[in-house]
């Protein structure tokens, strides 16, 4: 899933088409998951707040008509975390170069740091090291908060030069 996803363009020549595993190997979400880790959270409570979980429109399930819109939006995604690092760091770099915007900071940040004063991780993808958002709770982002080198000091090699 992506948080926004524009199935038009601004000047209408609608959004580039899915190419199954032309980047590499992709998967989507399916109903189920979305419903139980999005969308009705309160129904599958995969976690103690997961119950508290009330703002979404409908009855987010499937078959209900706003459930049944957003998941048509919802888009494949490249299976490997470190792979999807690699190719936003070089894409998102080079939009950084041309409009001073992007996503995935961390490793923005560190390709142009000369283009980014701050990064502000309201909802980062997860504490260093783990992925603690939903069980069962995995290693993860082997360099702390990339999957990916970034630069540090003293300079890190490898993800075992890290204390953890």
């Amino acid at each position: 899933m992506t948080g926004t996803n524009f199935l038009n363009t601004p000047d209408g020549r609608g959004r580039s088409p899915w190419q199954k595993n032309i980047d590499g190997i992709q998967s989507a979400y399916d109903t189920f998951t979305v419903e139980s880790h999005f969308t009705a959270t309160q129904l599958h409570n995969l976690w103690p707040e997961a119950s508290l979980h009330t703002q979404w429109p409908g009855n987010g399930s499937l078959g209900d008509p706003i459930f049944n819109a957003f998941y048509a939006s919802t888009v494949p995604s490249l299976d490997s975390d470190a792979e999807t690092a690699t190719k936003i760091r070089e894409a998102g770099s080079a939009l950084l170069d041309k409009i001073g915007s992007g996503q995935h900071g961390w490793v923005l940040g560190d390709a142009r740091p000369t283009k980014v004063k701050a990064i502000v991780a309201l909802e980062p993808i997860g504490p260093p090291f783990i992925n603690a958002v939903f069980p069962p709770f995995t290693a993860a982002r082997d360099f702390g908060v990339t999957d990916i080198p970034i630069t540090y000091s003293p300079p890190v090699k490898a993800p075992d030069d890290i204390a953890k």
